[in-house]
């Protein structure tokens, strides 16, 4: 069995090679076109990347639907005041600072694998956490912990 480093290595190589093909043989303007074709045709050949890429899609697209139903929650469950809102963002944004510093070192020494299962596991607990919440304190500690989550799905990404 292939080690993630193994992976992405043998991956960046033949992607590499692929590339300097198509720059050879291409010329003015469609270089561009022939390299995004490469490119595309090696995402598509890789199940990794393919992976990666769906879970990804799926993690934003459900932070998407937490940024949009962020107001109508703080209003209605935690019975806060509209003006409060940007708070709860501004602790998003500080976890997902500290988790972009943090992921930098510990994907290095958990590998891609675990760094991706671990952050999209630690953001669907803390979903259903924050789902159930009834208190703006806690909803504010809960989402510096929520952002510190996103940032290793998008580490793995690269």
């Amino acid at each position: 069995m292939r080690t993630s480093s193994e992976v992405t290595s043998a991956a960046a190589d033949s992607y590499a090679a692929a590339a300097s093909e198509s720059i050879c043989e291409s010329q003015g303007g469609s270089a561009i076109l022939s390299d995004l074709a490469v490119g595309l045709r090696f995402f598509a050949q890789s199940q990794v990347l393919k992976t990666v890429a769906i879970a990804a899609s799926i993690a934003m697209f459900g932070f998407g639907a937490m940024n949009a139903l962020d107001i109508y929650f703080m209003l209605e469950n935690l019975g806060t005041d509209r003006r409060y809102y940007g708070l709860l963002e501004s602790a998003t944004g500080a976890g997902m600072i500290a988790g972009a510093i943090a992921w930098g070192f510990l994907a290095g020494r958990l590998g891609l694998e675990r760094t991706v299962w671990v952050g999209l596991a630690g953001l669907g607990l803390l979903t259903i956490v924050y789902s159930r919440l009834t208190d703006f304190s806690l909803a504010l500690v809960l989402l510096v912990f929520f952002g510190t989550m996103v940032p290793s799905v998008n580490i793995a990404l690269g």
